[in-house]
């Protein structure tokens, strides 16, 4: 999270934020604009992913589309590049069942 911080990126963690996260049954979301919202304590993947949305964003790999297909995009992307990325295979799993949640 530091790493990010040195990066440009504003994180979120305030009594506020958590509110947010609970109405939208959320563990964290990002504004696309390198803005951050994190549960209290944040999994590395959700972290991780929070980011790629940004980078996949900036390099508009989102052009046209939905916040589902988006979700869908960074969650596969995130599967296959398990290891480059050190994902364990109980968040691999994690992301695979998020994903099976937006196909639906």
């Amino acid at each position: 999270m530091q790493s990010l911080e040195q990066r440009g990126y504003t994180l979120f963690q305030d009594a506020e934020t958590q509110r947010l996260l609970d109405y939208f049954d959320a563990n964290a979301s990002t504004d696309m604009a390198g803005n951050i919202s994190l549960r209290s304590d944040p999994r590395q993947v959700e972290v991780l992913e929070e980011y790629l949305h940004n980078v996949m964003n900036n390099k508009g790999m989102y052009d046209g589309l939905n916040t589902a297909e988006q979700e869908i995009m960074t969650k596969e992307w995130m599967i296959q590049h398990q290891q480059l990325l050190g994902i364990s295979q109980e968040d691999a799993s994690w992301l695979q069942q998020s994903a099976n949640m937006y196909k639906k």
